[in-house]
């Protein structure tokens, strides 16, 4: 059954979807964003240096002893540098 489907959907054909069944394609693209939209409040963002850091590299070790020198960034401001 789904061979058969996607034997039709191809790039070619959705000029002819959209003119042939207009309402029902904008109804699938509005409840597909809704779908993603919902997501939103779930979404988050981590730009700390530490959840960046892989573990199996040289240069983390490196890293780790230059914190151990020279102290973490984590309580100045960037105004300070």
């Amino acid at each position: 059954m789904f061979r058969r489907f996607f034997k039709y959907l191809t790039f070619e054909n959705v000029p002819v979807y959209l003119e042939r069944w207009p309402k029902t394609v904008i109804l699938i693209v509005v409840a597909l964003t809704a779908l993603f939209a919902l997501q939103i409040p779930n979404l988050s963002f981590s730009t700390s240096v530490y959840d960046l850091v892989i573990e199996d590299l040289p240069e983390t070790e490196r890293y780790k002893a230059f914190k151990k020198v020279y102290g973490s960034l984590k309580n100045s401001s960037s105004a300070e540098l």
